[in-house]
């Protein structure tokens, strides 16, 4: 079983799940889930070669956010930047990230190339924000495409019942729509990364990617592998943006291979 336990970064108080032991691997999860609802199906599993580490991203789940903005994807990385060295763990992590947490990841392996040991990228694409594929997958699943005006409240929880009742129940320190719409920006802003940005990425890294993602298409997702040295990818046939959350055993299959390869671990 996990449990769950938090740690005071400056202004910060994140709340995080562990459970098994070994090497650490940090599961971060996308924008308004929790480490919890995305990984939890991921937990027992890992947990026999690992120390899941699961936390909540800054204003998500139990974890704070005293300003209640969200500036970047940036200032998200360096969130968990400080959050892997206050917990002091003797042992770079390995990564598992999907949607914003594969961008957060992203972004932590080039602000600090040695802080992870392996990464594992899933739903993630160097066009989020810009490709007409994600443009369609926004307009089918929010019914809107406006930069600056996020799906009205009422509308969304039509479309989505079940999931905005599972959202109310699972963000503990903000309002679920709140949450929804201080986010909204960064649904838009792309990567601001260029070509030399990605060439600072040293640790292995794999690209997984849905053949049916609504927001990235594999043509994408290949994009971004060949800008990181090294990386490898992988498509999974048949499978869309949520493939980690809905088959995890999807995901197992073709991560742990990559990550208890790693002689480094």
């Amino acid at each position: 079983m996990s449990k769950r336990l938090t740690i005071d970064l400056e202004n910060l108080r994140i709340s995080y799940r562990v459970q098994g032991s070994g090497c650490p691997i940090l599961l971060l999860h996308g924008g308004w889930m929790t480490g919890k609802l995305t990984w939890s199906k991921h937990y027992k599993r890992l947990a026999e070669d690992f120390l899941v580490i699961s936390p909540d991203m800054r204003g998500h789940g139990y974890t704070n956010n005293p300003s209640g903005a969200f500036s970047s994807y940036r200032s998200l990385a360096w969130d968990m930047i400080e959050f892997v060295n206050a917990l002091g763990l003797g042992q770079k992590p390995v990564v598992m990230g999907h949607s914003a947490g594969a961008v957060i990841s992203l972004y932590m392996s080039i602000y600090q190339p040695n802080i992870l040991a392996r990464q594992v990228l899933s739903g993630v694409s160097p066009f989020l924000g810009t490709s007409e594929k994600f443009i369609r997958g926004t307009r089918a699943y929010f019914g809107t495409i406006n930069p600056n005006t996020p799906p009205g409240k009422w509308a969304f929880m039509a479309r989505h019942p079940v999931l905005c009742a599972k959202l109310r129940a699972v963000h503990h320190t903000s309002d679920w729509y709140d949450l929804l719409t201080a986010l909204w920006p960064l649904r838009w802003s792309a990567l601001k990364l260029d070509p030399s940005d990605y060439k600072k990425i040293t640790c292995p890294t794999l690209v997984v990617n849905g053949s049916e993602d609504a927001y990235s298409t594999i043509g994408h997702a290949c994009a971004l592998t060949d800008m990181i040295p090294g990386a490898h990818f992988i498509a999974v046939p048949g499978q869309g943006h949520m493939f980690p959350i809905q088959k995890p055993e999807l995901l197992h299959a073709h991560a742990l291979p990559f990550l208890l390869s790693a002689g480094d671990l």
